[in-house]
């Protein structure tokens, strides 16, 4: 699954401090966090920060305000037992906090951790690691599942990346349109939400379950076609060009929409 306000004049004090920003150096910058549920490729919760934070900063408040976002039959348990959400999270979110929280909400984890430093001896090999250049990486887990399954469900956290890399490119979510730390959150919220109308036109009208194409793809070959609204008595009909390749199934479209 996973991927408050005090004094105000503390809250705009730390909106006005300057973080990092690699293409615009001495420039504000900021820091969004993002929450998504894998199955259906919604964003659950997000906000954003002063650039001048890391990842784990605040998080266990954001994970308290993207848990009252999940409908409560996800969140029951039992006494002993786990709810039925799981999360798995990089290593920039590793902090002993987190996983408390996590614990304490019967919530299934694996987070990648930091590499440790750690001395190892092994007499009579020439090199400690072979030379194919693996890479290691360590996770922590609350999941009795064999080692296997538990790399496996952390190994499709990357999706998530391609998901971020959707809202950059073709929503601009990278862009700062205004001077005002609100107004950014603001437009990072209607953004997200933008993408998440996308997601839900791709799998509940376009009928793209398997593969569900991008936001650039649905505006090229769904949105931005040729095509004229015309009135038949009292109705309006869409006439579209007659080489348009996917003609024959906007019929089919008009269906799923009334079924909505």
């Amino acid at each position: 699954m996973f991927d408050h306000m005090a004094h105000a004049d503390t809250r705009e004090a730390e909106i006005r401090l300057r973080g990092y920003n690699p293409q615009k150096r001495g420039r504000p910058s900021y820091h969004p966090q993002l929450c998504r549920e894998r199955r259906t490729g919604l964003s659950v919760w997000s906000r954003l920060r002063p650039g001048n934070t890391i990842s784990s900063t605040d998080f266990v408040s954001f994970l308290e305000e993207s848990w009252q976002v999940l409908p409560k039959r996800f969140r029951r348990r039992r006494r002993g037992s786990r709810c039925q959400v799981l999360a798995r999270m990089d290593s920039g979110y590793e902090s002993e906090d987190a996983l408390r929280w996590l614990e304490e909400h019967g919530v299934g984890y694996v987070v990648k951790m930091r590499m440790r430093r750690v001395v190892m001896a092994r007499w009579g090999q020439n090199e400690l690691f072979d030379a194919l250049g693996y890479s290691y990486a360590v996770l922590v887990t609350n999941l009795d599942w064999d080692e296997q399954d538990v790399y496996r469900f952390y190994d499709k956290r990357a999706d998530v990346e391609n998901h971020i890399q959707e809202a950059k490119t073709d929503l601009g979510i990278g862009h700062i349109p205004a001077n005002d730390f609100q107004a950014n959150a603001a437009d990072l919220e209607l953004r997200l939400l933008a993408i998440n109308q996308l997601v839900l036109l791709s799998r509940c009208v376009l009928g793209q379950t398997d593969s569900r194409p991008r936001a650039s793809s649905i505006r090229r070959k769904w949105l931005l076609i040729p095509g004229k609204l015309v009135r038949d008595g009292r109705r309006r009909i869409l006439k579209l060009a007659d080489w348009h390749p996917m003609q024959h199934l906007w019929p089919l479209y008009q269906i799923e929409v009334a079924l909505l």
